[in-house]
């Protein structure tokens, strides 16, 4: 086990120990450890759906490829950190106990959560056993564009509901159609600047620090990985702002409600800063000649890093406090949810014989 495993599964497991202390100390943890497992639980869902649109296009198995597939293989880890969640799914979810006609009446109901939720991440599992990996070219191969191209589907549709059921409905007179969407779109926003930093980090100091010229093979040293982080922050930040657009402009009761809780606090500081990080981030990732400089790609990445990661937690911990600050528990959580993710993505690159994160492709 080389030194950047050990050090980040300690950290993340010394941070794990960390929450379950302040727990029997007496300390409300819950809303903190459901936002850090959505920060953990982004690493493998915003890998995945890359990875598979990745083997469906052809495009060739490269050093941050190979980082989002390590990162995919962390689904296993996190459907297994779902138990607490399931657990104390009736004080974070009230809306499993109310009665509800129709539809509702039988969807959110406990019993039916806990199918939905064990169903859909079977199903995730079972999808990054098959893309953890590269093709090598075997005759079962053949069907992985097939089934990358239905796995996308799926995904967009398990992705969506699960938004639904396991953030969202932590308030549930909120209703946005573009939730799903907007999480989805900063889960793959995760994934892609955890794969960077790991592509980065993974390279010798001398190397990174260098102008990579166009010329490169090396994936992180074309315009292709600046434009998809643009791509995907410009996404994000379209679906935040119509959201809040079109509450603010119907001027919707419940709606309004939800942003207010969101807004006191740190909240509003807080939403400013994302929106100042986000039009940086755009301006150093469009230009041709900057994206190509793979420091600033790094810093560019760990920023919307711990911009989602503070997202996470502000999509669900307001409703259990009225407000968004941050706590002990968040900073704590948030941190073994890291740590516990990249350790992860880093033993499972040791254990299938890739090398270095950064060596082990071209």
């Amino acid at each position: 086990m080389s030194r950047a495993t050990l050090s980040a599964l300690a950290v993340g497991g010394l941070c794990a120990a960390g929450v379950a202390v302040l727990a029997v100390l007496g300390e409300p943890v819950m809303p903190s450890y459901l936002g850090a497992w959505l920060l953990l639980l982004a690493l493998p869902l915003g890998a995945l759906p890359v990875v598979m649109g990745c083997e469906l296009l052809g495009v060739p198995e490269t050093a941050l490829v190979a980082a989002l597939r390590r990162l995919a293989a962390v689904m296993p880890l996190a459907a297994v950190l779902a138990i607490p969640v399931l657990l104390r799914m009736g004080a974070l979810y009230p809306a499993l106990s109310a009665a509800k006609p129709g539809l509702a009446g039988w969807w959110m109901t406990e019993p039916a959560f806990v199918v939905c939720t064990v169903v859909v991440l079977l199903v995730w599992c079972g999808l990054s056993l098959v893309f953890a990996r590269p093709d090598h070219g075997r005759r079962i191969d053949a069907r992985r564009p097939a089934l990358a191209g239905a796995g996308l589907a799926l995904h967009l549709v398990m992705g969506t509901l699960a938004a639904l059921d396991w953030a969202q409905e932590v308030e549930p007179a909120f209703n946005s159609s573009a939730f799903g969407l907007t999480l989805i779109a900063a889960q793959c926003s995760i994934a892609v600047s955890m794969a960077v930093l790991m592509v980065v980090v993974g390279r010798p100091e001398a190397e990174a620090s260098h102008r990579l010229t166009s010329g490169r093979r090396d994936l992180l040293a074309t315009q292709h990985v600046a434009t998809a982080l643009a791509v995907l922050v410009g996404a994000w930040g379209f679906m935040v702002f119509t959201q809040y657009l079109v509450v603010w402009s119907a001027n919707l009761p419940k709606e309004v409600v939800w942003y207010q809780h969101r807004a006191a606090g740190i909240g509003l500081a807080a939403e400013y800063c994302a929106a100042i990080l986000c039009a940086l981030a755009l301006a150093a990732l469009l230009p041709r000649a900057p994206a190509r400089h793979a420091g600033l790609v790094a810093w560019v990445a760990a920023a919307l890093l711990v911009l989602h990661g503070g997202e996470m937690l502000w999509l669900v911990t307001p409703a259990f406090r009225a407000a968004f600050t941050l706590t002990v528990a968040d900073v704590v959580a948030a941190a073994a949810a890291v740590g516990l993710g990249l350790g992860a993505a880093l033993l499972f690159g040791e254990r299938i014989g890739t090398g270095r994160v950064g060596r082990g492709a071209a």
